[in-house]
């Protein structure tokens, strides 16, 4: 079949994708081949924006195969509610489980990021208060992977809840910080700048690294504004 850089017409375009979509549909549907319903699934999303058609694939997949990127992009559409489910973070929260258990997938260490946000706010908990320890363990887990915005989490909830431990808070943000992530920048620079003169300074070195990393991500230079 030949790749879309090779097509030269709108029409051909369109046969193209309609070969596509004939394709992914025959292994989902006549092979029962569940990497091919993902397949279908990101296309009808993709390509088709089609994300009503996307939900009931994935939901089939996750259901029928335990498909586990599936049940993960299912997990995504109950949290803000996609595709014509409904909105269910506590639906959400079953659904990463799995992908975050096998860590070692793609979308494994996104799940157990998405289930500390979700402990943290007390989804799935039976009095419905915030299970901080909880989050931490999936931060934690997380983080480990390399998701930036776990470490900072981390680093966060290390800080203001007990048990505390801000040496290791800081070191987490810095890390997340060398990562390219800049509000771990900012928050260890925040960390940082309560030990003193020393802290300071490292402080300052930190908020220059978010100014830059932020500029390098718009465009723009923000370096006053950070700089503050």
């Amino acid at each position: 079949m030949a790749g879309l850089t090779t097509l030269s017409t709108e029409e051909e375009v369109r046969e193209y994708l309609a070969n596509v979509h004939t394709e992914y549909s025959f292994q989902c549907h006549k092979e029962n081949d569940a990497a091919g319903c993902q397949r279908l699934a990101d296309f009808l999303q993709a390509v088709r924006k089609d994300f009503v058609g996307a939900a009931r694939v994935l939901t089939w997949n996750c259901q029928q195969h335990g498909h586990y990127e599936s049940c993960a992009k299912l997990g995504a559409y109950h949290l803000v509610g996609r595709g014509g489910v409904p909105e269910d973070p506590a639906m959400a929260y079953s659904l990463f489980l799995g992908p975050c258990e096998k860590s070692s997938i793609d979308v494994g260490p996104d799940c157990c990021h998405n289930l500390g946000l979700l402990a943290a706010q007390g989804v799935r908990q039976p009095d419905g208060r915030p299970n901080h320890d909880l989050s931490r363990r999936f931060f934690a887990k997380a983080c480990d992977a390399g998701v930036a915005p776990s470490c900072m989490h981390l680093a966060i909830s290390l800080n203001i809840h007990e048990p505390r431990d801000d040496t290791r808070a800081t070191a987490l943000a810095e890390n997340a910080c060398k990562m390219g992530h800049s509000p771990s920048c900012m928050v260890a620079a925040h960390l940082l700048s309560q030990r003193g003169l020393g802290g300071k300074v490292r402080a300052r070195e930190l908020r220059a690294e978010a100014a830059r990393l932020h500029a390098e991500n718009t465009g723009r230079d923000f370096s006053v504004e950070f700089g503050k």
